[in-house]
């Protein structure tokens, strides 16, 4: 029973982490409606094929229910974390939806969400969290501010010197998740790492997101021509 119980808090939180996900897609359409009206009338919202009532009623009951589903798989596995992160999980995505999203927090705040999703999975099985956790889920975070804050004005002129620290901050995610062997000896012993290819594949990944920013056009001519995610 011990695998398929395993499983089972592990499809739990994947469900909980779905339902938080698209909540946060409804919700993001939701609080965007007006800007939508203007930039594009065509989605659905501002179309009218979808009212606003029903988006807003659906966006806000998945999240709940991510919410509730994140806490049922803590009753399972016997603490309360996946609970508590769900909970904070959906409170970050409320915030950069609603207010966060054209601040300056923007970036950090789409990074807490992607690091409290990563956090979510982690707590579904019954063991503490170590640094090398906290180093995975801070690493992904980081890299995924850079890739928001690189990308925020995708459709106009962007700011050199804004690419190039966006682009470094995503070269310090990588690094942190190439750290990943150095913190958890533990884990690498259990699925027996090689930390040669893992240097190897981070190394690669960091090299390809630089060759995308600066081998191609993108901080050269930093337009929509020019310009996307890595």
């Amino acid at each position: 029973m011990g695998p398929l119980v395993g499983l089972l808090d592990a499809g739990h939180v994947a469900g909980a982490s779905s339902l938080l996900y698209i909540a946060g897609m409804v919700l993001n359409d939701v609080f965007d409606l007006e800007t939508d009206r203007q930039q594009r009338p065509e989605r659905p919202l501002p179309s009218g094929r979808v009212s606003l009532t029903a988006a807003r009623r659906l966006g806000w009951r998945l999240l709940v229910l991510g919410v509730l589903l994140g806490a049922g798989t803590g009753f399972f596995v016997g603490h309360l974390r996946p609970g508590v992160v769900a909970a904070l999980l959906a409170t970050c995505i409320l915030l950069y939806d609603a207010w966060l999203k054209r601040t300056p927090l923007g970036p950090l705040a789409m990074g807490a969400c992607r690091m409290l999703n990563v956090l979510l999975g982690m707590n579904a099985l019954d063991a503490p969290l170590h640094a090398g956790h906290w180093l995975v889920a801070g690493g992904i975070g980081v890299y995924v501010a850079g890739v928001t804050w690189f990308a925020r004005r995708e459709s106009g002129q962007s700011n050199r010197v804004q690419l190039a620290a966006a682009t470094l901050v995503m070269i310090l995610g990588i690094a942190m998740l190439a750290l990943f062997p150095n913190w958890s000896d533990r884990t690498v012993l259990s699925v027996g790492l090689d930390l040669k290819r893992w240097y190897l594949l981070t190394g690669v990944l960091g090299l390809m997101i630089v060759w995308r920013v600066f081998g191609r056009s993108s901080i050269r001519i930093p337009s929509p021509s020019g310009c996307g995610s890595p």
